[in-house]
């Protein structure tokens, strides 16, 4: 039993091979927990999550907080223990995943721009006006700056 985050379709590939897809689903995203195939399959599909079936396993897709809550369910209505302990190893396995921190929590190194910079260079492009088409080449010039910097 792993729980996977799919983020690319690599990711989700990757996860559909695991579990023995036939056709691979290349747009799954989010979080799966890669169980093997039966009854806890089964209780997760009940429970309200997304389960897709492959011969070796199968993904049941949701976010954390929902595997967490379904494998919950499951292991308080489970009477064989070794199902029940397998739902509670999913539950630890989705308690056990770090949030990341939020996006304030970010400082980006930022400078301050001197007031005293000017203006070097102006650029300038232009289609030509002679020719019928818009694909008609870009001139570039680069002309010097003649105006003083700005105090």
């Amino acid at each position: 039993m792993r729980l996977l985050e799919l983020q690319t379709e690599a990711d989700s590939r990757q996860a559909c091979a695991a579990a023995g897809r036939q056709v691979p689903d290349a747009n799954l995203r989010g979080w799966a927990a890669l169980i093997p195939e039966g009854v806890l399959a089964e209780g997760l599909r009940q429970s309200g999550l997304t389960v897709l079936q492959g011969t070796r396993g199968a993904l049941a897709l949701g976010s954390i907080a929902q595997i967490w809550l379904a494998a919950r369910s499951l292991a308080d209505a489970l009477e064989r223990e070794p199902l029940r302990e397998a739902a509670r190893e999913l539950m630890r396995r989705a308690a056990s995943v770090e949030s990341p921190a939020s996006g304030s929590a970010w400082k980006l190194p930022r400078s301050s721009l001197r007031c005293s910079s000017s203006l070097q260079a102006i650029v300038e492009r232009t289609r030509s006006t002679t020719s019928p088409t818009p694909d008609s080449p870009v001139s570039t010039r680069i002309r010097p700056n003649s105006s003083p910097p700005r105090r």
